[in-house]
């Protein structure tokens, strides 16, 4: 990486601000360097445990909604985690995710929440938004291994069914059933 003048952007729809990314940036730069040019997390808790850390205000240091932060945290990735196996047409078994995660909205709320893929399959609101999340990640994929020219027709391919999809379907909600 050419190291001159570096520009430190945030990630698309991530949890950091670019101003915060723009704070954050050099300093975990710096620890990485001091580091051996190397990051771990556990040395990044670390530097940002004192109070005059550039890394101090990202991170929750009431142990307890920090404990539940993690709590949730760990819910998602257990239910993010679940595969069924199922048999396709030709007998073979296939592991395949069981939730998807997806927007329901009524009149009163909107809100996120995981539905099973039968559900996702048979709504087509609902198959459209796990499709466009599908697309969003090849994208980031994408973005995020752009140095390596031996992908670039993957990338291609991507942009040309994203350009296909978004002419199809807006973003798909549907109204929360009871």
């Amino acid at each position: 990486m050419n190291t001159g003048t570096l520009i430190y952007t945030a990630a698309p729809n991530g949890p950091i601000s670019n101003e915060d990314v723009a704070a954050y940036g050099p300093v975990l730069r710096q620890i990485e360097q001091q580091s051996g040019r190397r990051l771990k997390p556990g040395e990044v808790v670390e530097l940002a445990r004192h109070t005059r850390s550039p890394l101090h205000r990202f991170f929750d240091w009431n142990d307890a909604s920090a404990a539940h932060k993690h709590r949730l945290w760990r819910a998602r990735q257990l239910i993010s985690h679940v595969r069924v196996v199922v048999l396709d047409d030709k007998g073979r078994r296939r592991p395949e995710r069981l939730f998807f995660n997806v927007r329901l909205e009524d009149d009163e709320k909107s809100e996120k929440v995981y539905v099973a893929v039968d559900r996702v399959m048979e709504d087509s609101g609902l198959r459209s938004q796990v499709i466009a999340q599908a697309l969003r990640e090849f994208r980031a994929l994408g973005e995020k291994y752009r140095r390596y020219r031996e992908l670039d027709d993957i990338r291609i391919v991507v942009a040309r069914i994203r350009a296909q999809f978004k002419g199809k379907t807006k973003r798909g909600r549907r109204k929360v059933r009871a």
